[in-house]
């Protein structure tokens, strides 16, 4: 029963520290497009009021041309940061560790006489854990230091093996 505690308590920070990183991936999704967008409206209306404004035909194409590199310029750092892929790979992960935090919590409170066979049960749930660990996205350096800030003051919940390097390392003596 221990096991699947402890297991419950990694999935659950798992879960937030996805959830945490899609929020920050959202967030700079959204300001990079709202950048993009502010200033494509800018340049072309820079654009037409010049055009209106009877500006020689050689500033109008070079304040259409600022225009075009910015979006392009804007477009390909989008396209290279690739915040939205991202987003959508950590609420995958998050909703995934949701998944197994569930089923074991669901567990916990079961009466034992309702229970799966322990020994079956943490297996399955390891080999899910192990599998999810290893096949979900990176969360940043400043997510994990955050965590672990978070956990510093909760010594009695287990935490994750990512975040065994963050803090001091107890040795027996």
């Amino acid at each position: 029963m221990y096991c699947r505690k402890i297991l419950c308590e990694k999935c659950a920070i798992y879960r937030w520290m996805h959830s945490e990183t899609a929020h920050v991936n959202r967030r700079n999704n959204n300001i990079m497009m709202a950048i993009s967008g502010v200033s494509s409206l800018t340049l072309g209306m820079l654009t037409l009021i010049s055009s209106a404004l009877d500006w020689e035909e050689k500033k109008l194409i070079f304040i259409s041309g600022i225009g075009h590199l910015w979006g392009t310029t804007l477009t390909g750092i989008a396209n290279y940061v690739n915040f939205q892929e991202k987003m959508e790979s950590h609420e995958t992960a998050c909703m995934q560790f949701d998944s197994i935090y569930r089923e074991i919590k669901t567990q916990l409170i079961l009466p034992v006489s309702d229970r799966k066979d322990p020994s079956i049960c943490v297996r399955d749930f390891l080999e899910k854990y192990d599998m999810l660990v290893k096949g979900t996205p990176r969360i940043p350096r400043f997510l994990l230091e955050r965590t672990w800030n978070k956990l510093k003051q909760h010594p009695d919940i287990s935490k994750p093996s990512v975040l065994d390097g963050l803090g001091n390392i107890d040795m027996f003596s």
